[in-house]
């Protein structure tokens, strides 16, 4: 009579309501209804409504055992949900000692509650049954109950997808990057796409083709988004990552000068493929020195210590922005360690290979730190900036400390020697370094890293290097017709 009732009114008012909530506590316990009768519930009331239904609180209890319970359970859920007009089923106090109906009270698999998980959370049969069944079913593009609770139309969410940038590519700052997406919805209409760096919005583009032009991207790497929303409001988002290097330059902001020496690891900023190349992400070398680049550099046990750059392989380069200061013949000294035979390196200046430094033989030191100087003298070079490139030739590994130039001697006289300087003593201590040199002369003092750290100019007689810590250091001494270069030790 109740149902009959309720569905009079249902009938009546149906164009007011969008759907029904049937609470199912308790129906294996003092209702004891068939599965059969269940269902022929649930048929009448869809039969008489044509209104979704949703089983919204559903207990069975383990009564007089957990296996009952589990039967039960197989028998209402199934129906519940293999039924064409259930929209959806919710369970109810599933755990004992928080459940609607508490049966003996006892917790555990004793207990004739309509728990299905123990109090410490573990599943009872019941519930491990339920999983099981729920796992084998096939998953639901939308839901399968009448609208509109089942309006699939618009439920699909759009697809998106980068066609440029590629991910993982750099950029030199200041240059534009263009950011083109595609999105397509199945079941609609796309309705925005909208691209971020990070959680910034960079803009909103509500049209085909979906693209940015972005101007000002920060040095550094950035995750780029592109979120397609469609006409239902649904989304999905597309990342990629991008690096956007600083424009190349010297590292440390001022050019290596020749004659000099320069190490090598202290290559041009500016990126891969701009300042160098290396084929693999990352420092492979370990050391805790320049660490987001992908050059890979290692501790240096060659007298003087700093660092090397190592795992070079064939064809990979690096970049130097150097200054020879005069036009002049020039000794070229590399000073390099491998294992193994037919390894060569190349040094070029602005695109063009030196004078016999195209393919410069590396002798084999049998083993990666035995270190030794290979030179080639009487190179030409003009005066004035240039861009440096030291390459890895054909046969991988090579490992590389420094690049030095020296003026070539001309009969037994060093050019730059005219107004030959004396430096004394070498190693120092904390009363300093002495300098003595005939006129007026410059002098300027680097670490490892190529870190200018004292500098100044004398005259006759000169004392440096009192308040520098203990370490190696190179000095460059400037006279009026020469330059001088010096390996310089504080205890």
């Amino acid at each position: 009579m109740q149902l009959k009732m309720l569905l009079i009114f249902l009938t009546e008012k149906k164009n007011l309501i969008d759907g029904i909530g049937l609470q199912a506590h308790g129906m294996n316990g003092q209702l004891n209804l068939s599965a059969a009768n269940y269902k022929a519930c649930l048929d009448e009331i869809w039969d008489k409504t044509n209104l979704p239904l949703h089983i919204t609180e559903l207990d069975l209890v383990a009564d007089p055992n957990e296996s009952a319970q589990r039967t039960k359970y197989q028998e209402f859920f199934t129906i519940s949900w293999e039924h064409p007009r259930v929209a959806g089923i919710t369970l109810w106090g599933y755990v004992q000692g928080a459940t609607w109906i508490p049966g003996n009270g006892v917790k555990g698999s004793g207990g004739t509650d309509s728990g299905i998980q123990y109090a410490d959370l573990t599943d009872r049969p019941a519930m491990t049954w339920l999983k099981q069944y729920m796992a084998s079913r096939p998953s639901l593009s939308c839901c399968p109950a009448p609208a509109p609770f089942a309006a699939c139309n618009g439920s699909n969410p759009p697809t998106v997808a980068f066609t440029s940038p590629a991910n993982n590519t750099s950029f030199t700052q200041g240059t534009a990057i263009t950011l083109t997406a595609t999105a397509t919805d199945a079941d609609g209409s796309i309705a925005s796409v909208k691209f971020y760096d990070g959680g910034t919005l960079l803009t909103t583009d509500n049209s085909s083709p979906y693209s940015f032009s972005w101007t000002n991207a920060t040095a550094g790497t950035h995750t780029i988004k592109a979120v397609a929303t469609d006409n239902s409001g649904n989304s999905t988002e597309a990342v990629i990552t991008i690096k956007v290097n600083v424009p190349q330059g010297p590292y440390n902001g001022n050019a290596w000068p020749i004659p000099g020496i320069i190490q090598l690891e202290n290559y041009d900023v500016g990126g891969n493929t701009f300042a160098y190349s290396d084929g693999t992400s990352g420092n492979q070398g370990g050391a805790t020195f320049r660490t987001d680049e992908d050059v890979d550099i290692e501790n240096c046990t060659d007298e003087g210590g700093g660092y090397n750059i190592g795992w070079a392989t064939a064809g990979e380069w690096t970049e130097y922005t150097v200054n020879v200061i005069k036009s002049a013949n020039y000794d070229i000294s590399l000073r390099v360690a491998c294992e193994g035979a037919g390894r060569t390196v190349a040094v070029a200046m602005d695109g063009t290979n030196l004078p016999n430094a195209n393919a410069i033989a590396i002798p084999n030191t049998t083993a990666w730190q035995t270190w030794t100087t290979v030179t080639i003298p009487n190179v030409p070079l003009t005066e004035g900036q240039k861009i440096m490139r030291v390459t890895i030739g054909t046969t991988d590994y090579v490992n590389l400390n420094y690049i030095e130039f020296k003026e070539s001697i001309v009969t037994g006289i060093d050019v730059f020697g005219q107004n030959k300087e004396n430096i004394y003593p070498n190693p120092f201590n904390n009363e300093g370094l002495h300098i003595k040199q005939s006129g007026e002369f410059g002098f300027r003092i680097t670490d490892l890293h190529g870190s200018v750290v004292e500098q100044g100019k004398g005259t006759y007689n000169e004392t440096i290097g009192k308040e520098l810590a203990p370490g190696i250091y190179f000095l460059t001494i400037d006279g009026q017709n020469s330059s001088s270069n010096y390996k310089i030790i504080k205890q």
